[in-house]
């Protein structure tokens, strides 16, 4: 990866409600004003090597296909 991952794309990303630290990492436990793939960068001059990508969700289209919608 030459680049730093997506952090708002990764299973471990979180929003805190923090206004002074809104982003947190779950894998990582840290909280931060930038996004937490900034600060590993920051600390050890790699990118995040935890990155996992969220599984698409399936569209509105594709859940009103024979199914039931609250």
């Amino acid at each position: 990866m030459n680049k730093a991952p997506d952090c708002r794309t990764c299973i471990f990303f979180k929003i805190t409600g923090d206004p002074s630290l809104p982003y947190a990492c779950l894998q990582f436990e840290i909280k931060s004003a930038r996004y937490p793939s900034q600060e590993v960068f920051l600390a050890t001059g790699h990118h995040c090597p935890v990155y996992q990508r969220k599984p698409a969700r399936k569209s509105e289209r594709e859940l009103d296909k024979g199914g039931w919608l609250a």
